[in-house]
């Protein structure tokens, strides 16, 4: 979950802020109604394949990030699964249990959960509760892949590398 990366988890607490935030397949099933992310940057890479988290909402946080003055990307690599930095052949994994086309489960600044059939923060909403709607609105699926991709497990290291270098380096800032 990039929410890691959000302001409101960041200014509950003393802790030094976040200089980045890499977000490897991240599922983006719940996210903040305001996104911002303060000056932590973020990336996020994913498969357009990923049938565990759906690269759809992946690109549309990254987008929301952006609109709230974020400094995020995301890089969606093709024909590939969940994963893909792995060097295993690819698995079809019968009993996982996903909702990948499930709504977005909104967030209030102070946390409390807004499931997609309400306009209102419910604060005796948990992280359960979205899942239990999803499921029960027929979004749940058993059945998901996971892939390693020899040849592209490279690209991961080298997007990731290079996030991770231009974060730390300060004259790339």
């Amino acid at each position: 979950m990039l929410s890691a990366a959000s302001v409101h988890l960041a200014s509950a607490s003393d802790a030094p802020k976040l200089a980045g935030v890499y977000a490897a397949y991240p599922w983006c099933g719940h996210q903040f109604l305001n996104p911002a992310v303060g000056s932590t940057r973020v990336r996020a890479i994913i498969g357009d394949l990923d049938d565990w988290c759906s690269p759809t909402q992946v690109q549309a946080h990254i987008q929301a990030i952006r609109v709230a003055g974020g400094d995020a990307g995301v890089r969606i690599v093709g024909d590939v699964h969940h994963s893909f930095d792995r060097t295993t052949p690819l698995e079809h994994i019968p009993d996982a249990a996903v909702a990948p086309n499930a709504p977005t489960v909104y967030m209030a600044d102070n946390g409390a959960f807004i499931l997609p059939t309400s306009d209102e923060p419910d604060p005796a909403l948990v992280d359960l509760d979205g899942f239990l709607y999803a499921a029960k609105a027929g979004f749940g699926v058993r059945g998901a892949h996971i892939a390693g991709t020899p040849d592209l497990a490279p690209v991961f290291v080298e997007d990731m590398v290079t996030f991770w270098t231009n974060v730390m380096t300060p004259s790339m800032r």
